[in-house]
């Protein structure tokens, strides 16, 4: 009588574990049982297993590429924000000469022995448009590859005139736009000048040869401190004028006067470098410092400047956004407009992938592998609006 299947496997599995049964006898005996895979076989799980493999693959690579394209949009995002926050806290800032700010016949004095051109502190508020190309709302295309040039010398304009005006060393990228901006920085200490020095109740909150504001809500002279002793700073030096406040017995607050310069640039001025946003502080002997760069990834800034131009009766409300060339007035200037756009700090998109941009009221397409993103935002100016 033929054994079941069942029985076959119990008796191999006794035999194969019997110490006294060869395992070539079993082999003989049981060929059926002891076969290996056949070529058939090994082929099909070859090719399940590379299916498998290339299936976890393709995984990998699209949420390695998610990661990296989440990863490059979240620093966008960040860097744009920063770079928002900076330039609003300043542009708020601009004009702000204390108890004075918001008097329009504040008189300004002593502005310094033939300070240079560039030295502007009663504008409060100042820009520079390129010149290189069109870049005017609705035209734009990409500053990726545009050279960085000193920009005092030529390439920006402002104020209906081709002069730059600009402080030297500004090594800016062409096609995007320059601002600078004017107000006091830290707290006020309380004083009063005696003959040509400054006595304060405290410590001062400036340095030696820094530009400081003295004001009295009536009037205001920008001098700077030539030496500090303690709690008197000594104003007698060839760089201030003689001291024109009307009363010199009156109770002055004291301030740090300082300038800030803000401009798109690339790193070691080399057009195929990264972007980044650029700061120069003017305060210094009225001059503006080495450049500091606060953020990278900013590859262009786009500015536009609300001005109230109602001279009769002004109410710190914008008639119209212009350009810096078209300024008729900084002084009455009440709010900026400014388009950022910031790219990757690596590349994230395929060689030959093409992004399409919008920005500056202008649609542009790239093909180097960059992201870039949009950002816009609305300043008002604190000391200029009702």
């Amino acid at each position: 009588m033929p054994r079941t299947i069942k029985q076959n496997r119990i008796i191999a599995t006794l035999l194969t574990h019997h110490p006294f049964v060869p395992t070539q006898t079993f082999q003989s005996r049981y060929p059926a049982l002891s076969t290996g895979l056949t070529l058939v076989e090994l082929l099909i799980a070859l090719a399940l297993s590379l299916l498998l493999i290339g299936g976890v693959s393709q995984l990998f690579l699209a949420s390695k590429t998610a990661y990296q394209m989440q990863t490059a949009i979240t620093h966008m995002q960040e860097n744009a924000r920063y770079a928002a926050t900076v330039l609003a806290q300043d542009i708020r800032m601009a004009g702000y000469r204390g108890c004075g700010s918001r008097d329009t016949q504040l008189l300004w004095h002593n502005l310094l022995v033939a300070p240079a051109a560039a030295y502007t502190p009663p504008h409060g508020i100042e820009g520079w448009e390129t010149a290189t190309l069109d870049t005017r709302p609705g035209y734009y295309t990409s500053a990726s590859t545009s050279p960085v040039t000193d920009a005092s010398l030529t390439g920006w304009k402002t104020s209906l005139s081709a002069t730059p005006t600009l402080d030297t060393g500004t090594y800016a990228t062409a096609q995007t736009d320059i601002i600078r901006l004017w107000h006091i920085a830290g707290d006020s200490v309380a004083g009063h000048l005696q003959d040509t020095a400054l006595h304060t109740t405290t410590a001062p909150p400036y340095a030696t040869h820094d530009t400081i504001l003295l004001a009295d809500c009536t009037q205001a002279i920008l001098v700077l401190a030539c030496d500090i002793n303690g709690q008197v700073t000594d104003l007698a030096c060839a760089a201030n004028n003689t001291l024109a406040l009307s009363s010199q017995t009156a109770t002055l607050q004291a301030y740090q006067f300082t300038g800030w310069l803000y401009y798109v640039s690339k790193r070691g001025r080399q057009a195929h470098n990264p972007p980044a946003l650029y700061r120069r502080a003017i305060s210094k002997n009225a001059a503006a410092e080495t450049a500091q760069e606060i953020v990278e990834g900013i590859e262009s800034l786009q500015i536009t400047y609300g001005e109230d131009t109602d001279t009769t009766s002004p109410d710190g409300i914008a008639n119209h956004y212009v350009t810096a060339d078209q300024v008729i007035r900084w002084q009455a200037v009440v709010s900026v407009h400014i388009e950022i756009l910031v790219r990757s700090t690596q590349k994230v998109l395929a060689a030959d992938e093409p992004q399409q941009i919008h920005f500056n009221g202008a649609t542009f397409t790239t093909h180097d592998g960059y992201l870039r993103y949009p950002f816009s935002l609305t300043v008002a100016l604190r000391n200029r609006v009702p």
